[in-house]
């Protein structure tokens, strides 16, 4: 007689070796449990950052001095005489002047001036007449210069744009400046007058007096342009004196597109150079709320369930 099993030895084994180690269960569950807890989270939360300050908004004011220069084509305008074509001339005087700046970024700002210019001036004209010389009864030629003193006082306001091209430059940024300019005239009088070169001994005579300059001419210029309109670039450097001031110096350069009077061709252009000391006020931005703190979780062991082998097989009679 045979006894004939249709399952497999090995997988009756197998089943004999799962169903002892659950009816076992502890060291199952037990290397379960150890490695389900032998891992904890702990809390790293780490503290902010502190808050840097950022600018808000800065005032500078400034003191310089301006170099004019005139380009022009004119023989005369509303109260001077016509004494030739003047072409060019020059002069120089103060600036003072407030602006207020509001940051766009670190390193772009916006900013408004207001501001006294004195572009004050003259302009000459050299010209020649003939004279009889008195003590000998020759003609002679007379050489003169006839002079135009322009006092140009205004007040200019100035928007403007300013970049940071290098953030540290000599102990502070070096800055890019420009800036459209409208002025107002505050003094526009002027003063012409005529002046014997040569020879020594000729002379005006006036009122029976000899004099080798007379006035000809003076007064307000009454055909002023009402209001200028001009542009200006330049650069500035800033020297850090403290947390947030700096004494800056800047050199620009300025053009304006309008003429002094309407009935003249007469511009002026310029150089400033500028002092001054540039004060920010700053804004402290609130920390950033603390992250909170990571909590710890255990992790409860798994169940493992109870499974039962299957019965053994009947034996089968053959």
């Amino acid at each position: 007689m045979r006894f004939c099993f249709p399952v497999p030895a090995a997988l009756w084994c197998l089943l004999t070796s799962v169903s002892l180690s659950a009816q076992s269960g502890a060291p199952i569950q037990s290397a379960r449990v150890q490695s389900a807890t032998s891992v904890q989270p702990v809390a790293s939360a780490q503290p902010a950052a502190p808050a840097q300050p950022t600018e808000i908004f800065a005032l500078h004011p400034r003191l310089g001095w301006i170099q004019s220069f005139y380009t022009a084509d004119f023989r005369s305008f509303q109260g001077a005489i016509d004494c030739g074509v003047f072409s060019d001339g020059d002069g120089n005087g103060l600036a003072l002047s407030l602006t207020g700046e509001y940051p766009l970024s670190e390193r772009a700002f916006l900013g408004l001036g207001i501001g006294y210019m004195n572009r004050s001036g003259s302009l000459v004209n050299p010209g020649s007449f003939p004279a009889r010389d008195t003590s000998t009864g020759n003609v002679v030629t007379v050489q003169t210069e006839n002079t135009i003193e322009a006092t140009l006082q205004y007040l200019e306001l100035q928007p403007e744009f300013r970049y940071t091209i290098i953030p540290n430059f000599l102990r502070g940024p070096l800055r890019t400046v420009a800036a459209l300019r409208f002025a107002l005239p505050m003094t526009t009088t002027f003063t012409q007058s005529e002046k014997i070169v040569s020879p020594d001994n000729a002379a005006f005579i006036s009122t029976g007096q000899r004099t080798q300059e007379r006035s000809i001419a003076s007064g307000e210029i009454y055909s002023r342009t009402s209001m200028g309109l001009g542009a200006t670039a330049g650069v500035e450097n800033m020297l850090r004196i403290g947390s947030n001031l700096f004494f800056t110096q800047q050199v620009l350069f300025d053009y304006n597109f309008t003429d002094v009077a309407t009935d003249a061709s007469w511009k002026t252009f310029g150089v400033r150079l500028e002092a001054g000391v540039r004060y920010a006020f700053m804004s402290t931005p609130s920390a950033p709320p603390e992250p909170e703190p990571i909590k710890e979780i255990t992790v409860p062991p798994p169940t493992i369930a109870k499974v039962d082998p299957p019965p053994p097989p009947k034996p089968v009679m053959s």
